[in-house]
């Protein structure tokens, strides 16, 4: 068997290397749809692989070229792993490419091909020159949050109005708002000449979202990839504007509730903790490649005795490492100390209320639910946490 040091890594004739801000370089796959964001000193050392030199010879010539001590092991590494998997580069006859899609979703079904969202993005991707683009965006941020501060208490004492039939509307104005988020996403590609993907539907993290295919964006300057990535949130709001605007003329509670709910959901894609858009506006911002992956990294590497050697970067992926556990840990902890109850008898009061929803639509009260919502978070905290610890260790 041939030592790994020893085989001649070759580089695929489906990759585009293509010169990103900061010095980042993106290796294209395209044949698989792969996309990986390097760093300047591993596109260099990329760059001397010619099809003809092992990998122990690549890995001395790059060191005295560089002045570096890495060890050849480190290069072996980085050829084996995401590099090889996602087809960048090529390692003997024997190995297979992973078609499998790179992504954080599940049971991704595509609703709309490129072609036919073109024709209605067209028509959209003006509102997003940046001219236009940052003044309105921050308008309507602060007019529909504050709006929606402003109506909170009204929104709860009339949930003893809202009826079950009154969801249908309510959920189908917010499916026409998501799909007008990802349009959002495709136009803003639109606009600045980055392709798209399709529209479709997935789960993230059990949840039911829409999702557009705009991974073309890492062509773009940082600043059109943020507006890309807000993008959705824009159309988001702009939804909710008119939701909020047509509950004034009519004072139709469904509209107040279209409105809430589209106000939520933008919000909640503003959250950079968890892979939406918020998570890759951040990441832009701070030049970080795969963020959450580096922040769990340097949380397994930190050490007290490293502190003093820690910058900006180092001390940012710890914090936000650890937010996440933390904010987790804090809230089951408050649930289970402050009301026990909502989670020890949420099984029983949950099929209770599914029995009233269905067979004693007198007694039904959409307010009730508003009561479950710390058990339901609770669980699903708790679910993602035992999840997570299971995997790994089952990896390791």
């Amino acid at each position: 068997m041939i030592n790994d040091e020893e085989i001649i890594p070759k580089i695929s004739k489906d990759v585009e290397f293509i010169a990103l801000e900061d010095g980042w370089t993106l290796c294209f796959q395209k044949k698989y749809g792969y996309r990986l964001k390097i760093d300047e000193s591993t596109a260099k050392f990329l760059l001397t692989i010619d099809g003809k030199t092992s990998i122990k010879e690549l890995a001395n010539n790059f060191n005295k070229i560089t002045n570096e001590k890495i060890p050849i092991e480190e290069y072996v590494h980085l050829l084996k792993g995401t590099l090889r998997k996602s087809g960048t580069i090529l390692l003997g006859d024997a190995y297979q490419v992973s078609t499998a899609s790179p992504s954080y979703l599940r049971l991704r079904i595509n609703l709309i091909s490129s072609n036919q969202s073109a024709y209605i993005t067209r028509f959209l991707k003006s509102l997003f020159r940046e001219s236009l683009f940052w003044p309105s965006f921050i308008i309507l941020n602060i007019g529909v949050y504050g709006a929606f501060l402003f109506y909170v208490k009204e929104m709860y004492y009339n949930l003893d109005a809202l009826t079950l039939l009154d969801i249908i509307p309510v959920l189908c104005m917010m499916g026409v708002a998501l799909f007008g988020h990802e349009l959002g996403h495709a136009s803003a590609c639109d606009c600045y000449g980055a392709s798209h993907g399709n529209i479709g539907f997935g789960f993230y993290l059990f949840t039911p979202v829409m999702f557009a295919d705009v991974s073309d964006i890492w062509r773009l300057p940082k600043r059109k990839r943020i507006i890309v990535n807000l993008g959705g949130i824009y159309i988001g709001n702009i939804f909710a504007s008119v939701y909020l605007l047509l509950y004034l003329i009519t004072k139709n509670i469904i509209f107040l509730y279209a409105f809430s709910l589209q106000s939520l959901e933008s919000l909640y894609n503003l959250n950079p903790l968890i892979k939406y858009d918020g998570y890759w506006v951040l990441s832009d911002l701070l030049n970080f490649s795969n963020m959450s992956q580096q922040a769990y990294t340097q949380l397994k590497e930190f050490s007290l005795f490293s502190i003093k050697k820690y910058h900006f970067r180092e001390w940012y992926l710890v914090v936000y490492g650890l937010i996440s556990p933390i904010f987790i840990l804090c809230f089951i902890l408050s649930v289970l100390i402050l009301n026990p109850e909502s989670v020890l008898y949420f099984p029983r009061d949950i099929v209770f209320f599914i029995y009233q929803a269905i067979c004693d639509t007198s007694a039904f009260n959409f307010r009730t639910l508003t009561n479950f919502a710390p058990a339901i978070l609770f669980y699903i905290l708790l679910f993602r946490t035992i999840k997570k610890i299971v995997k790994k260790k089952l990896i390791s």
